[in-house]
């Protein structure tokens, strides 16, 4: 059984690296092409798959399509060693795997169209038919917004049933406002991961701008009685601070950690044994 299961998207991102962006109708030469596995919860496993050489200590649940990226999709999870036992393919060809058209210009800057596909397949329902031991040894579930949030909240319920001590991580993102979200959505969540900009969103637009709005922003979350927040953890992108909120005794704690920039890895591409 999986120590660290991901629920969510699982996305082939096709890439293409052009001069500049076109204008409406212009048709641009483009520099290169690149295509490699993505989705914010197939991420998610990647990168816990490797935090350990043992086979099926992270698991995927979510779907592909039956087209070749959905293969190519499950023959990576498997070159890792993870547990696909609930990752399923959508029965209905017409449907295609999750996918990420990325253009990126000579400046960095990037345009972004993503297609759900099988990812919107995942239901309520097919997390239903997970049977509860399949969580008895998972110490961490992690979340994303790139799935149907009834998908989401059934997972967290599921899973916070079957085993209470697991620890459930929900990255908001994309990020949506608080009131587009069904009531004690996050009611099984211990820890949400916003960034600021995911943060106003989520507050309805709410000032982000320097840390203490930021805590702000979140204290807003904690104390929304609908949430059932008790954890967030976020980053404020200027300072590279880590902004730690908790809420205890009716009170929001608050600590801050200064986090060194790192240099942005591709996990999905890199080798099994790295």
């Amino acid at each position: 059984m999986p120590k660290i299961v991901s629920v969510g998207s699982i996305n082939t991102d096709l890439v293409t690296y052009t001069p500049r962006f076109p204008l409406p109708g212009e048709t641009l030469t483009g520099t290169s092409f690149s295509s490699c596995p993505g989705g914010k919860g197939a991420n998610q496993c990647v990168i816990a798959a490797k935090l350990s050489s043992t086979p099926n200590y992270a698991g995927m649940i979510g779907c592909v399509g039956s087209d070749a990226y959905g293969v190519a999709q499950l023959s990576n999870f498997a070159t890792l060693n993870a547990d696909t036992a609930h990752l399923i393919t959508c029965p209905d060809p017409d449907i295609s795997s999750g996918l990420a058209t990325i253009s990126i210009d000579e400046a960095g800057e990037n345009s972004i169209i993503i297609i759900p596909g099988a990812n919107n397949y995942l239901s309520q329902d097919h997390i239903a038919d997970i049977p509860p031991e399949y969580f008895a040894d998972t110490t961490h579930a992690l979340f994303q917004f790139e799935i149907l949030p009834s998908t989401n909240m059934a997972a967290m319920s599921l899973i916070k049933t079957s085993n209470p001590t697991t620890t459930t991580i929900c990255n908001p993102a994309p990020a949506l406002p608080l009131s587009t979200f069904p009531p004690n959505f996050f009611q099984h969540c211990d820890i949400l991961a916003p960034n600021q900009t995911e943060l106003s969103l989520l507050t309805d637009n709410a000032p982000s701008t320097s840390v203490a709005e930021c805590v702000a922003a979140a204290q807003t979350l904690l104390t929304t009685p609908s949430t059932g927040l008790s954890n967030i953890i976020g980053k404020h992108v200027a300072t590279h601070k880590r902004v730690n909120v908790a809420r205890g005794g009716g009170a929001a704690a608050v600590s801050q950690k200064r986090k060194p920039r790192r240099r942005r890895t591709n996990y999905a591409t890199m080798p099994a044994n790295t």
